[in-house]
């Protein structure tokens, strides 16, 4: 079965654009970043994802704070701006695991 790299970078906006618009905007792109997550998991894609912080972004609404990458087996969770995007995350294993 053939392993799919996805990265997810999740940074607020900043300078001028940094307005309720400019986070409805991102909220939207992390939602269809999970929404093409689900789909790999519903066809049976095994996916590596690495979630990369930049600044001084706080990880509290991510359901796990990761470094360097996990394998995801089952649905992922991942909220940010206090909002759910997808799913329940269950089954994270390292990446090195199998």
């Amino acid at each position: 079965m053939r392993h799919q790299t996805v990265s997810a970078c999740l940074s607020p906006p900043h300078g001028p654009a940094a307005t309720t618009d400019a986070w409805g905007t991102k909220a939207l792109q992390t939602a269809i970043i999970a929404g093409q997550l689900l789909l790999a998991l519903t066809i049976g894609i095994p996916i590596h994802l690495m979630a990369v912080y930049l600044g001084s972004i706080i990880a509290g609404q991510l359901l796990l704070a990761v470094t360097s990458g996990i394998l995801i087996t089952r649905h992922l969770t991942v909220g940010y701006c206090d909002a759910i995007m997808a799913g329940h995350s269950c089954w994270l294993l390292p990446v090195g695991y199998h």
